[in-house]
């Protein structure tokens, strides 16, 4: 488990800054998150190919939803532990609790109902001196 940077961002308020105890996942974690959608998607499609009627609809809808779930499976790079930021708008305390971290992740301020854009301060943290390209 690691520590990162992120930024808090809102269209009209400063950023704030926070962190988050994430696992970052692995090129070939990924790669499996995606193959597993796709497989359950695509099974899912495959099964109600035989169903009279129905196939007509389910069929391809299935195989958009597989393709759907697996590019959102791409996007996943870090698994949330905790972590908290404030809210750029009111200042209050956003905490995160166990989760996905996407790329373009949101989250909403209960206080406030603001949208914050949550952003990794340093998209390639560095670790014993090295650059880290995920």
């Amino acid at each position: 488990m690691e520590q990162i940077l992120i930024r808090a961002n809102t269209p009209s308020d400063e950023q704030q800054t926070g962190t988050l105890h994430v696992r970052r996942f692995l090129k070939i974690e990924i790669v499996k998150n995606i193959l597993i959608k796709l497989l359950i998607f695509w099974g899912l499609a495959f099964v109600t190919f035989f169903i009279p009627v129905y196939d007509v609809f389910l069929t391809p809808l299935f195989f958009v939803i597989g393709l759907y779930q697996a590019l959102d499976a791409e996007k996943a790079r870090f698994k949330i532990h905790h972590g908290q930021v404030a809210c750029p708008h009111c200042k209050e305390n956003i905490k995160f609790k166990r989760g996905i971290l996407y790329e373009d992740h949101e989250v909403v301020c209960q206080k406030c109902t603001t949208v914050v854009k949550i952003a990794l301060k340093d998209p390639y943290p560095e670790r014993d001196g090295r650059k880290i390209l995920t």
